[in-house]
């Protein structure tokens, strides 16, 4: 989080933000230009970044070094979702909002509980969807997307309980255009 950042916080957090927002956008339009040069178009059989690293490499080393590394990106990602849920889990069981068993720590000062249940709903996804990424990819959107809206509008309120109203009323537009972004994300994703 911000705390961690050197002296002024706020002034380095914001200049990574920015830096890292626009390295994405470089990466997102690059690469899409490098499809579109190649006419790749999505395919359930093999992904996007794979048929730009066979046009653009022709398979051989750097081919498969961007799988790995593709590979390890999506590790990492899984992996963010078993370091945060359980410690969110055991916050809003604490204050009453999901079961109390998830509060309580492991032997090894876990959060048992939110691992074990993480892991049996995503393996219940699996199992349902047939582990076909095409289908699963969609309800992964519309949960990050929804995460992010839930997460705008509980700032805007803490804004409004504890600021200004007008920064609130404010917050609530960039709220009200940022689900209906989020929404037409969704839909597209279908």
């Amino acid at each position: 989080g911000v705390p961690l950042f050197r002296e002024p916080a706020t002034e380095n957090a914001r200049i990574t933000m920015t830096l890292m927002a626009v390295i994405l956008g470089f990466l997102f339009v690059g690469a899409t230009w490098v499809a579109r040069l190649y006419g790749i178009v999505p395919s359930v059989k093999e992904t996007v970044i794979s048929q730009i690293a066979k046009g653009v490499f022709r398979g051989g080393f750097f081919y498969y070094y961007i799988q790995f590394a593709t590979t390890l990106i999506l590790f990492v990602a899984a992996n963010t979702s078993f370091a945060g849920f359980p410690n969110l889990a055991s916050i809003m069981a604490a204050d009453g909002y999901m079961p109390r068993q998830l509060k309580q720590r492991g032997y090894r000062l876990a959060y048992s509980n939110g691992i074990l249940a993480l892991t049996f709903f995503a393996a219940l996804l699996v199992i349902v969807f047939k582990a076909i990424t095409h289908d699963l990819i969609p309800l992964y959107a519309v949960g990050v997307f929804t995460g992010f809206t839930l997460s705008q509008f509980g700032m805007v309120r803490y804004w409004q309980k504890t600021r200004h109203n007008a920064v609130a009323q404010g917050g609530y537009q960039c709220c009200w255009w940022s689900c209906r972004v989020d929404c037409n994300r969704c839909s597209c994703s279908y």
